[in-house]
């Protein structure tokens, strides 16, 4: 009875303050964060990049919705974010480098920060926004990189995954997501009620691919799907990898039809 009330409560705090429960579960539960993101797109609540006048060291919630913390991204850790709570707010990226020390907030944290979008608040041009800094900072033209393509989708994608180990502004799988629910196993915990020679299907994204030669020559592999921070290990033998192996690339959507062989 006791535990029936208490997950009473909890499914009434999480239906009454949804944007704040999935703020908390993205700052308590680290490795379910891009489950957390898809499930706050899914129940209308915005999850944004870390913004350099807003954001806390973890997730925080705002009047727009839930932002990344500014420790969240690559090589930016608590002294850089402990810097920019003592000299914030800024105005501008100017006024920022004006009012930080540049130890704290050297090159590689200020380039992350303003490719994951924390000053776009400020100026949402990424690409003028860094061509600012370079010219800021003068730094010489043979140290400055070349900017991200941010036209491109799957680019973004990858770099939000490189930055923050998650998707932010775009998931490759969002649309396939009613498909892949209704047709897919759940989790490869599902994978151990099959019978021997039973077949399912599996969704998610293409996050591994390991090529394999048998001693008889064939080429085979060894492909991993992701889906909701759930991995599943698929075994693709030589005749279907010879037909699919074109169409095999990370970060790819992707439903597969697999058949359980013995334990």
């Amino acid at each position: 009875l006791h535990l029936s009330i208490r997950r009473q409560r909890q499914m009434c705090i999480r239906d009454s303050y949804y944007p704040e429960f999935i703020a908390a579960c993205m700052q308590s539960d680290p490795e379910k964060v891009p489950r957390y993101v898809n499930h706050a797109h899914q129940n209308g609540v915005r999850v944004l990049p870390p913004d350099i006048n807003q954001s806390g060291e973890g997730f925080v919630l705002t009047d727009e919705g839930v932002r990344y913390g500014i420790t969240s991204v690559k090589f930016v850790g608590v002294d850089a974010y402990q810097e920019i709570l003592r000299a914030r707010p800024f105005e501008s990226l100017a006024d920022m480098l004006d009012k930080v020390a540049k130890g704290k907030c050297n090159k590689r944290t200020m380039l992350n920060l303003i490719r994951i979008g924390a000053f776009d608040t400020l100026n949402p041009d990424r690409v003028a926004v860094e061509e600012e800094f370079y010219r800021l900072r003068k730094v010489p033209p043979r140290e400055r990189k070349e900017p991200p393509n941010y036209d491109d989708l799957l680019e973004m994608y990858r770099m939000e995954k490189e930055l923050v180990g998650s998707h932010i502004l775009y998931d490759p799988l969002r649309e396939y997501e009613p498909m892949i629910n209704a047709l897919c196993l759940g989790s490869p915990d599902e994978l151990e009620d099959l019978e021997t020679g039973d077949v399912a299907k599996i969704g998610g994204l293409i996050t591994a691919v390991r090529p394999h030669r048998t001693k008889r020559g064939d080429w085979m592999g060894f492909l991993t799907i992701t889906h909701e921070s759930e991995d599943f290990e698929i075994l693709v033998f030589s005749e279907a990898w010879a037909s699919s192996k074109t169409l095999l690339e990370i970060d790819r959507p992707v439903i597969a039809r697999v058949i359980k062989l013995k334990d």
